[in-house]
């Protein structure tokens, strides 16, 4: 996540996500919505300072060092100008090779991002002296610096990086092309916005030494670093605030500036952007380890603190759930919830299976069993156990079973026990039929102690005294005299209601309101004879002064009282529970999506390789990140005309009607890369309208067909990627009713590949491989793929289709007199004559 947030911007980041989420939830819905242009992920950025910075004389370090070492040094110096950078409130925004720029105001609009700028320019001066001094090699820092507006975001598929575009942002780049070494160079424009003064400020005649700034008359000065520069540069007197907090200008002396100086050009070494092997793997580890231990400790006490499982918060906070009727406040819960399977319902059959043998046990000590009872208990008793045995049978046949291999007969017997408590619907109707039964046994036996049965018109009659009686066929009938055992039986028939947590709390409410209703028509109007005499009184209630038939009446709704409220707690309890998981489902699956949106962005940023090392926290060494690779063959493509094309008003609102059409250009070219014969192409990047690839980067894996030890094989691949673009380029100018031409060149050698940067990593290769094929594209002619003699040879030798023609030889700026040689393809212009090699 850190990591991510260090490449993109967050804004950025946030709407690529989103993008990228809603993507995957209609993947996952069967829902693709097809849209004329790709999207856009550009902004209008106005009023802020955009700053380039080139390594003058890097040629000289490059051949004073291996590739290796020469990587090494630019990851300690880009580290360096990025903390110099994140300082200051500027955001890098891309690395060319040695060059290097950034633009304050983005994130932060501070009102002092031209002074951001130049101080973070005077700082990478004083850093790369250090360089100089260190390595005693004449290298140094030439700067430019220029304040407008930009547009800035990303373009394409693959491989995003930010980049910004306007005619801003090349005034800034030839103020670096017409600057001076060892000096800021800044514009009118610039000058103007600086609200220090201690700069040391004279007339940069730019327009002398760059056409571009003669042609637009743009006034330049330069600002030379000062020996004992009366600046913040990281010095403790300094207030530097970001967010346009003002700066304190505070003088220092020239001991304290270097000694603060020296500071800022430290890396960050509690950085977690730095390699852990830095700061020792071990140690790292643990000490993460430990800190996600401590943290998610600490959010799981808050988050049990603050359930609300009290009664308070059952009824006066607002979790979800409504207070009275304890249904969710969200509908679409409530139907998912009623439907969720019940494991536990075997386990509250059983239970109810015991109570109901107490019930018959003290019916059978304590009343004389006629055939009423034995019929009407043996029939409930032999449904309960029904019913057990189809909710156990198929545990307990996985338990007793001998034959694993009778997949057949194990799956039908599983299938009973998981239909009873999967559906809702059945579990619901045995609950009732058992629960209905078990009420309707504990008063049986009572009405034998009446003169008429229960549904039988009732006589008023004045027996004081009900006892043991004997019928004319001396047939001993039940003792009537403690009718309190009828009354606590109905209790314990009304608990087995309660005994199966998952059904309704207002089911529950009614069937055992019903049978209390039962009851007290039973007691206070039947049965009154039998509830009045001495033994039915109970004693812990005498002091009440209540009539004794009402005491039972009274006994028993308390026990629904308790009931019900128990009921409610449960009820209330299994929905928060609910809640709870619910709540844990979506964040696991937020979880999971951002997991997998960060990992869609980490492979469209980095090669599969890097992005692996990071994904995977894998320990290794620096120098397993940059890699040396052999045969490596690189393609720049530029579209030469697309700086004539562009243009800013308010018609294409300020350019972003151009930058859409290059989006789509670059989409369309990164959509080949996903074609199965150029998986072995990896964009590197784009630098405005130039679009750079390599092939024979990855590493060479067990079974894969292409691999950076086969040069013939890279170059042709190369190759019909570049073949493609130009199709791909015409068929997109027929709809957009263009002329772009595309101005190709390749070339193939070793190459040093890795990360730099230290806030912002950046994958990027080096070596003279890359330097030439930038040759090859800025010296090629338009509409043509231009190659080297190595290219050539390759081709020639191979059993590709493709044929050379001999250009000649060209001068290269830093390599002289090269043959070249341009390609033949089916989008050649025909009136360009070569000779035939």
């Amino acid at each position: 996540e850190k990591f991510l947030q260090s490449i993109l911007p967050t804004h950025i980041a946030s709407e690529v996500r989103n993008d990228i989420r809603k993507a995957i939830k209609d993947i996952n819905r069967l829902r693709m919505t097809q849209k004329p242009f790709n999207k856009l992920y550009v902004e209008k950025h106005k009023n802020v300072s955009i700053l380039y910075a080139d390594i003058v004389n890097s040629m000289l370090l490059a051949a004073s060092l291996k590739v290796s070492d020469l990587v090494a040094t630019l990851n300690d110096l880009f580290g360096r100008f990025d903390d110099a950078a994140e300082k200051n409130g500027c955001m890098r925004i891309k690395l060319l090779g040695d060059c290097y720029y950034c633009v304050s105001g983005i994130i932060d609009k501070s009102p002092r991002h031209a002074d951001n700028s130049v101080v973070t320019g005077l700082a990478m001066i004083d850093i790369i002296r250090s360089v100089r001094e260190k390595r005693n090699i004449n290298v140094d820092m030439r700067i430019g610096i220029h304040t407008g507006n930009i547009l800035g975001g990303l373009l394409g598929l693959r491989k995003w990086q930010f980049d910004i575009w306007s005619k801003d942002v090349t005034i800034a780049s030839h103020m670096e092309q017409g600057g001076v070494p060892g000096q800021v160079h800044i514009t009118q424009t610039t000058k103007d916005l600086l609200q220090d003064d201690w700069y040391d400020i004279q007339p940069g005649d730019g327009h002398l030494r760059d056409a571009y700034l003669q042609t637009h008359e743009i006034k330049t000065y330069l600002i030379k670093p000062a020996d004992q520069p009366k600046s913040r540069l990281g010095t403790p007197e300094s207030d530097k605030v970001s967010n346009g907090v003002r700066f304190q200008r505070q003088s220092s002396t020239q001991s304290n500036c270097r000694a603060n100086i020296s500071k800022l050009q430290k890396r960050q070494s509690s950085s977690d952007f730095l390699p852990m092997s830095r700061r020792g793997a071990i140690g790292y580890s643990l000490h993460q380890y430990r800190k996600m231990v401590s943290q998610v400790n600490k959010i799981m006490e808050n988050t049990i603190d603050k359930m609300a499982l009290s009664k308070r918060d059952q009824w006066f906070s607002r979790v979800g759930i409504h207070p009275l009727l304890l249904t969710f406040r969200e509908s679409g819960n409530e139907k998912p919830y009623l439907n969720q399977p019940d494991p536990l319902f075997k386990h509250y059959l059983t239970s109810m299976l015991i109570i109901y043998l107490g019930i018959t046990i003290i019916h059978v000590l304590i009343w004389s069993s006629t055939l009423e009872f034995w019929t009407t208990y043996g029939f409930v008793l032999l449904l309960i156990i029904a019913a057990c045995v189809f909710a156990w049978v198929g545990y307990i046949w996985l338990y007793l079973k001998k034959d694993d291999n009778d997949i057949v007969l194990n799956s039908s017997v599983l299938r009973i026990s998981r239909t009873v408590w999967k559906t809702t619907g059945l579990r619901v109707t045995i609950w009732l039929t058992i629960s209905s039964m078990i009420l309707f046994c504990s008063i049986v036996g009572l009405n034998e102690c009446l003169d008429s049965s229960f549904f039988q018109p009732f006589h008023p009659h004045n027996h004081t005294h009900v006892n043991v009686t004997l019928i004319s066929d001396n047939t001993k009938v039940p003792n009537c005299e403690y009718p309190w055992f009828y009354t606590l039986s109905a209790a314990l028939a009304m608990t087995t209601t309660s005994v199966f947590l998952r059904i309704h709390f207002l089911l529950k409410l009614v069937v055992n309101g019903v049978s209390l209703a039962a009851y007290w028509y039973i007691i206070d109007v039947r049965s009154e004879e039998v509830f009045r005499q001495q033994a039915a009184k109970f004693a812990d209630w005498e002091e009440f002064d209540l009539p004794t038939d009402h005491s039972h009446c009274y006994y028993l709704t308390f026990v629904l009282l308790i009931l019900h409220i128990l009921d409610r707690q449960v009820e209330y309890i299994c929905r928060l529970d609910y809640l709870m998981k619910v709540k844990l489902k979506a964040e696991q699956e937020e979880a999971r999506t951002m997991e997998l949106i960060n990992r869609i962005l980490l492979h469209n940023i980095l090669p599969p390789h890097v992005s692996r090392f990071y994904l995977n926290k894998q320990l290794e060494e620096d120098s397993q990140k940059s890699r040396e690779r052999c045969a490596v063959a690189v393609l720049f493509a530029s579209i030469p005309s697309f700086a004539d094309f562009y243009y800013e008003d308010g018609q294409n609102e300020e350019g972003l009607r151009c930058i859409q059409l290059l989006n789509e250009i670059i989409c369309d070219f990164d959509l080949i890369l996903g074609e199965r014969e150029f998986q072995a192409v990896e964009k590197i990047k784009t630098i405005g309208s130039t679009y750079m690839a390599a092939c024979g980067l990855q590493a060479q894996d067990k079974g894969s067909l292409q691999t950076e030890e086969n040069p013939t094989e890279n170059v042709v691949t190369l190759v019909k990627f570049a073949v493609n673009m130009m199709e791909r380029l015409g068929e997109l100018n027929k709809d957009a009713m263009q002329d772009f031409q595309l101005r190709v060149g390749i070339s193939v050698g070793p190459v040093m590949a890795g990360v730099v940067g230290t806030v912002k990593p950046q994958y990027d290769i080096w070596g003279d491989t890359v330097n030439v094929a930038s040759r090859m594209e800025s010296t090629g002619i338009s509409g043509r793929i231009q190659v080297t003699k190595e290219v050539a040879d390759l081709l020639s030798a191979s059993e590709s289709p493709f044929k050379c023609e001999c250009r000649g030889e060209i001068f290269v700026k830093g390599k002289g007199e090269l043959t070249t040689y341009l390609l033949k393809t089916p989008y050649d212009e025909p009136y360009i004559q070569i000779t035939v090699f």
